[in-house]
């Protein structure tokens, strides 16, 4: 019981552990999304106001444009009535006297009742643009001063506050007969006109416009801000601390009306932008909290499952096998699920593999007995080949004798279990093989070897070069021809061991040639083991060595085949030069 606690206690330390280390990773991955997303939020906030305050900037360049083109335009119909340039320019060129008598004639020989002068002409300037306040005339050489006056109570703010502070733009008036300038045309327009053209529902920041000399002509903050004494900031808000406080400022020069836009922006007017921060970290604390709590539960589930399949290796471990994991409760589908039914398989296989161990031990028995057997069956073959060997070398029949050496030679090769063998010793049973058979056909055979003996300690396949000799006694040998020829050559080139197995005898037509080479090309390997032909040693040396090597071959009808086996060397140059063999 008290081992039962502990590893019971062990387990929930585990879970523990685990759940603590998710939950420091989901704290560390929310804050740093806190991080980030709150100084996103603050940018993005802080970059939609700069905007905003962009555009009244933009607002208020496009205003000031616009009262310049409604200026000019209107000015320029005044070329278009040659009697009200003569008007203004006998105003500028004379005393008030002079110009009031000449008003009076010109009056006087007017034939229509709409009066066509100066004032009627400086009234259309306030029909066309509301935001004038006043107009004036002065003049180059007597610097006398007409002043045409629409909304007074402005005007006379003006005059009281200074000209300087006033909204004015300013435009020459010539003679008419040439281009020489008698005088100036100067309209002043009304700041409140001008604050209500910039204000709009998403104002934020304050807007100032400057001379060049510096001084301030309007402002919708009512308490001026000083700004760093310079030019055009380019598009780009430049940032600045004054008096503890963080503002956002761009100044935009307008240099055909000698004028500077100027848009501030308070950090401290980003009213959306705290709130907002804190409502995303609340948020994201939420979100870290409910993940939290949800790896918990579904942790807690997977601990139960854990705790269902540890109890049943308990009881396995006690020694009922009969313990089985409930699947109903497991997830067929996930890890778990996997284990527990892994599990309950291996218990099933286990039962089925204790009932049947006495009859699988019989059997091992039986088949280790019938091995026995058939190593006594080949001893006594050789003890009775030798026995016949030298009853035949006792009698004189030496060619018979030679022939049972032979035949003994190689069914003792034949029948060893090894896998594989040195080149010599393949190369040897080559060789009594082919003795045999220049013991049977003397006269009418001849073998030719061509062999590097740095490479008689390779390793090979066994029966793969025998067969290839024995393929040519079946198939190409002539009885009946006498200079019959097998040439067999085994060559190194580069790190692969080349054997060319080639003869003059029958040779093989083009059809049958691309058969066995299409059977060779065949990726049926299953029944290889079943026939010692070209293609069983095709397909062996394939499985061995890999697809580039194996068998290729050459032949030619009445002619002769060539058969050239390829494998890779697998000892090492260092290696060989240091054997005695080589």
């Amino acid at each position: 019981m008290k081992g039962r606690r502990l590893r019971s206690r062990a387990r929930y330390q585990i879970f523990n552990r685990i759940l603590a280390m998710y939950s420091i990773i989901i704290l560390l991955v929310i804050s740093l999304l806190v991080v980030l997303i709150a100084k996103y939020v603050a940018d993005d906030f802080i970059t939609r106001s700069l905007e905003a305050n962009e555009k009244q900037v933009e607002a208020l360049a496009v205003y000031m444009a616009e009262r310049e083109r409604s200026l000019a335009t209107h000015l320029r119909e005044l070329y278009f009535y040659p009697e009200l340039v003569e008007s203004i320019a006998v105003a500028l060129k004379n005393d008030p006297e002079t110009y009031l008598e000449y008003r009076l004639d010109q009056y006087s020989l007017q034939r229509s009742f709409v009066p066509s002068n100066v004032e009627s002409f400086m009234r259309g300037f306030y029909y066309g643009d509301g935001a004038i306040d006043a107009i004036t005339l002065t003049s180059y050489e007597t610097d006398q001063v007409y002043a045409y006056v629409f909304q007074y109570a402005n005007w006379n703010r003006i005059q009281n506050e200074g000209e300087q502070q006033a909204i004015t733009l300013t435009r020459p008036i010539n003679d008419g007969s040439s281009t020489t300038g008698i005088g100036q045309l100067t309209a002043y327009y009304s700041s409140e006109a001008l604050r209500q053209a910039v204000a709009s529902a998403n104002n934020v920041g304050f807007l100032q416009m400057h001379k060049e000399d510096g001084t301030l002509l309007f402002t919708n903050r009512p308490d001026p801000f000083e700004l760093p004494q310079e030019e055009d900031s380019g598009p780009v808000y430049k940032e600045m601390v004054k008096n503890g406080e963080t503002f956002y400022y761009k100044v935009e020069q307008d240099a055909d009306r000698g004028l500077y836009y100027v848009g501030v922006v308070p950090r401290s007017e980003i009213t959306e932008l705290s709130s907002l921060v804190y409502a995303t970290i609340a948020l994201l604390i939420a979100v870290a909290c409910v993940t939290v709590a949800v790896g918990y539960f579904v942790m807690r589930r997977y601990a139960r499952r854990m705790q269902r399949i540890e109890a049943s290796m308990q009881l396995v471990e006690q020694g009922d096998l009969s313990a089985r994991i409930d699947m109903s409760l497991q997830n067929k589908k996930d890890e778990l699920g996997s284990i527990a039914g892994n599990f309950n398989r291996m218990l099933d296989e286990l039962k089925r593999y204790i009932d049947k161990s006495y009859v699988l031990e019989l059997k091992k028995q039986e088949a280790e007995m019938r091995a026995l057997q058939a190593q006594m069956n080949p001893h006594f073959l050789y003890n009775t080949l030798e026995a016949i060997r030298m009853k035949a070398v006792i009698e004189g029949a030496t060619d018979a004798g030679a022939m049972t050496f032979h035949l003994a030679s190689i069914m003792r090769y034949a029948l060893s279990e090894n896998r594989s063998a040195t080149l010599g010793e393949e190369l040897e049973h080559t060789k009594q093989y082919m003795a045999l058979m220049e013991q049977r056909y003397r006269h009418a055979l001849t073998v030719e070897y061509e062999v590097d003996s740095s490479l008689l300690m390779d390793s090979i396949l066994r029966f793969s070069l025998q067969p290839l000799a024995e393929n040519y006694m079946i198939h190409g040998f002539m009885p009946d021809k006498k200079d019959n020829r097998l040439h067999i050559s085994i060559q190194k080139k580069e790190h692969v061991l080349t054997i060319v197995v080639c003869d003059n005898g029958k040779g093989m037509a083009s059809e049958r040639l691309e058969a066995i080479k299409a059977k060779l090309r065949e990726e049926e390997y299953q029944h290889i083991e079943q026939s010692i032909g070209l293609a069983n040693i095709h397909k062996r040396f394939q499985l061995e060595y890999g697809q580039p090597y194996g068998l290729s071959i050459h032949s030619v009808a009445d002619e002769g085949t060539s058969v050239q086996l390829t494998c890779p060397l697998e000892r090492e140059e260092s290696d060989c030069d240091e054997s005695p063999a080589c």
